[in-house]
């Protein structure tokens, strides 16, 4: 059994290794799970990751200050705090929800959080080297063996992030030998192994239960299960299924789809569109419930023209569809909990591309008659560069001549309303024609842009008409001018807009109290 020196423990290297392993899987936790809490917008992400680096510093300040003997019982201590994770997260958001608590106290705790997580860690590296006898060279190797674990924890990531499970496992193992090599005692080492292995058959059960908790508080779920949770990494998805077989899906804290108006949502992006243009190739940007290429039946819709019937969306009526999707998870999760409403498994003439979206245009030579945009509101700058000029005109060179692409402008086309004049603006900066227009019953407006367009508007409201959308307003040139107004579009250089509206969230999260 490995003992520990005085003031070190027997095999510095190995802690320090293990130290910036686990480093990258809790910053992979924390910002998953505070910010699917606090429905994550970019300056979310960047306050929690702001939070885990001070603490990260706070420990380089006070690792001089602590004995061996300190370091090792507060080790002990963080071990069994880390035990709850990533549990305690959900938890404690949805503790703090179901309270007149207000968004400050919520921010501020989970902040706390982040920060005394990371904090940690950063007492090894400085304390080592302190301890040393070799002086710069102690700096540069164990430095350099941080960094190894760092590299080695974004491997054991890639690898394994598509397994819920296992990357919460591998953190706790790691930490565990982490503790027990610090302590370097036999004591020490059977706790670990005895807190890893409890970890692992109460994982399902508290999994569950926290998810399930945190919904029924923060989003006022009563009959209801999570029935799928994977952190990947690019974004948290969950899918909830209530009693009545209800289903929801959550993109980082944010509903994608369940709502009578997200599923109109898909009418006016695809259905519509498909049907007056019937394109020879389409091409849908981004999946969630994979609804907007497949064969859906519609309930009654607002009015009296009342759609009780089947109806088919693009795959029906273009004669092949393909996806771009860039998280898998997503076409997974809706592929197994879905499968009923999006039939994924029995279209026929469909595609799907596993990628990134300006990737995939960028290097395929296909033109398409239709691009939808099948992807949330411009919440962070990965999103936002889905709605900017660069990636219009890139969409732009894929297009058929009288090729269309259709968006969502995520809001109500409005002067009032920032976001989709922002998304409108890119769109009128990189097209000759762009059609927007209002369905009554869809609660936002849509747009779509191209050279020019291969139908008449009488044409286009017969259609809306028979897909349950009777009453559409389409806005004409002028108007569409003066409500953008001088809104700047989005571009690659200029994401303002995502900044300032992640502010407007956040503003109104610690403004307002949450029941």
């Amino acid at each position: 059994m490995l003992t520990t020196k005085e003031g070190m423990p027997a095999r510095p290297e190995w802690v320090l290794a293990l130290a910036g392993f686990c480093l990258i899987l809790l910053q992979f936790f924390m910002i998953r799970e505070v910010t699917a809490l606090l429905a994550g917008t970019e300056l979310v992400i960047l306050l929690v990751t702001l939070a885990y680096f001070i603490g990260y510093s706070v420990g380089y300040g006070v690792a001089g200050r602590l004995s061996f003997g300190c370091i090792q019982k507060l080790a002990l201590v963080m071990w069994a705090l880390h035990l709850t994770i990533p549990f305690s997260f959900r938890y404690i958001g949805g503790f703090l929800f179901s309270f007149e608590t207000s968004g400050l106290e919520i921010c501020g705790l989970l902040f706390l959080t982040a920060f005394a997580l990371s904090s940690f860690y950063s007492v090894l590296l400085p304390r080592f080297i302190d301890q040393a006898t070799d002086g710069s060279r102690s700096l540069v190797r164990y430095y350099g063996v941080e960094l190894l674990g760092a590299v080695a924890g974004v491997i054991a990531l890639l690898a394994t992030a598509r397994v819920p499970w296992l990357p919460p496992l591998l953190y706790q193992i790691a930490l565990g030998v982490l503790v027990a090599l610090l302590w370097g005692r036999s004591l020490v080492w059977l706790l670990a192994g005895a807190g890893v292995t409890g970890y692992a058959l109460l994982y399902p059960g508290a999994q569950q239960n926290s998810l399930n908790y945190s919904y029924a508080k923060i989003e006022n779920f009563a009959h209801h299960q999570v029935v799928y949770s994977v952190n990947t990494l690019y974004q948290k998805v969950d899918i909830i299924r209530e009693d009545n077989n209800h289903r929801f899906i959550y993109l980082s804290g944010r509903m994608n789809y369940g709502t009578e108006h997200l599923k109109r949502l898909n009418i006016g992006l695809s259905l519509l569109p498909a049907k007056v243009i019937r394109p020879k190739e389409a091409l849908i940007v981004g999946s969630g419930s994979g609804s907007a290429g497949a064969d859906v039946p519609l309930g009654p819709t607002i009015g009296e023209n009342a759609v009780d019937r089947t109806v088919k969306y693009a795959s029906e009526f273009a004669q092949h569809v393909t996806t771009c999707e860039l998280d898998n998870a997503v076409i997974e999760g809706s592929r197994r909990w879905l499968a009923d409403v999006n039939h994924l498994d029995e279209i026929k003439n469909w595609t799907l591309h596993i990628a990134d979206a300006k990737y995939f245009l960028g290097q395929t030579d296909k033109r398409f008659d239709l691009i939808m945009m099948d992807v949330p509101a411009p919440s962070t700058i990965q999103l936002g560069l889905l709605h900017s000029v660069d990636f219009y005109r890139l969409a732009q060179k894929r297009l058929t001549p009288h090729g269309l692409i259709s968006v969502s402008l995520c809001g109500t086309f409005a002067s009032w309303n920032s976001t989709p004049r922002t998304v409108a603006a890119a769109l009128v900066k990189v097209f000759p024609t762009v059609l927007i227009f209002t369905p009554k019953d869809a609660e936002r407006s849509f747009a779509l842009a191209g050279d020019s367009l291969p139908f008449t508007l009488e044409e286009f409201r017969e259609v809306g008409a028979t897909v349950g959308s009777p009453e559409i307003r389409v806005y004409d040139a002028a108007e569409i001018a003066k409500i953008i107004g001088d809104v700047q579009p989005m571009t690659a250089s200029n994401m303002r807009h995502v900044v300032w509206d992640s502010w407007d969230h956040l503003r109104d999260l610690l403004m307002e109290a949450k029941k």
